[in-house]
């Protein structure tokens, strides 16, 4: 096995051991594990039951990450897992703080990363609000448009992530997301009254759950080359999975339950894959359109000139 793939299976290790903090790994954080395994280039023999069966210390893993880039992104990840469904668990800190002393993070970027996490506690404000359509076919019309620009748009994200603090592009990508299921509410005429977390929870289980798909693009980050790419096509994926779901639940009167609501997202995770290939063109115009405006934005808020909330909503001003 090269010093790549050992750091990416460490990685690996060390997030399973934040899922199993509470002593329990859910089944979206498994299917998420699952489809880590399927992007990235390990052994077939490593598979989510061979990291489940024979874990290892945390102490005796941390060592074994030597990259600061690989090990910035261990405390991303694992610090959105402990605290994006605000249910902080005492076992999820001790974690962090561990991962914190080992690698010698700097409080200044610690700091950047919590605040990126604290930022997305609130629902963000749709930038243009929908009217209702009662016309079914206009309605359909406007909604999968809505999908597909929101999905380009989390796709040319992936493309252009922050240097050093990808987790904030990624955030910043779900921000569009929950954006856009409050503005599909609105077309179906749902105005101000959906709650976006509890249609979440259906889904994937809430919030939280949500972190093993940004763990996707964490993860692949440390593969050198192909990051960019494979972060574009897991965001363009995941968004376009969660608009098509949030579609069907409105269509069904609200009256889908969790386990329809969640066959349907899979099932359009799979058309998304499908879609991400028809739009390719698409989004590398999108991405030579505002690449420079992105990597601007990105200089600005780590050097501190803009806040995290202000940079996102620039960001989707560009969209």
């Amino acid at each position: 096995m090269s010093n790549n793939e050992q750091e990416i299976l460490v990685s690996l290790k060390i997030l399973v051991c934040m899922a199993m903090a509470d002593g329990i790994l859910q089944p979206e954080e498994r299917t998420e594990l699952q489809e880590v395994l399927e992007k990235v280039d390990l052994p077939a023999k490593v598979t989510v039951e061979s990291l489940l069966a024979q874990p290892e210390s945390l102490e005796a893993l941390l060592p074994q990450i030597s990259s600061p880039t690989a090990q910035e992104q261990i405390y991303q990840w694992a610090y959105t897992m402990a605290y994006i469904d605000q249910r902080f668990q005492p076992e999820e800190q001790e974690i962090l703080e561990k991962i914190k002393t080992a690698y010698k993070l700097s409080p200044q970027w610690v700091e950047l990363v919590n605040q990126s996490v604290v930022s997305l506690q609130k629902i963000p404000k749709t930038r243009i609000e929908q009217e209702a359509i009662a016309n079914a076919q206009e309605r359909e019309e406007a909604v999968q448009n809505l999908i597909k620009n929101c999905s380009i748009a989390t796709a040319v994200l992936g493309l252009n992530p922050i240097p050093g603090i990808a987790i904030i592009t990624n955030l910043v990508a779900l921000g569009v997301d929950l954006g856009m299921m409050n503005q599909i509410g609105e077309i179906w005429g749902y105005q101000k009254g959906q709650n976006v977390r509890d249609i979440l929870q259906n889904f994937v289980g809430g919030l939280g759950a949500l972190t093993a798909s940004i763990g996707v693009g964490v993860i692949v980050s440390v593969v050198p080359v192909v990051n960019s790419i494979t972060l574009a096509s897991t965001h363009f994926v995941f968004t376009w999975a969660i608009g098509q779901a949030t579609n069907q639940y409105y269509a069904s009167g609200k009256k889908m339950d969790a386990q329809e609501l969640k066959q349907a997202f899979q099932a359009a995770k799979k058309e998304g894959k499908l879609a991400y290939r028809e739009n390719q063109e698409a989004i590398a115009q999108k991405q030579a359109a505002n690449e420079s405006k992105i990597s601007s934005l990105n200089e600005d808020l780590k050097a501190g000139k803009i806040t995290q909330v202000e940079y996102q909503e620039k960001i989707q001003e560009l969209f």
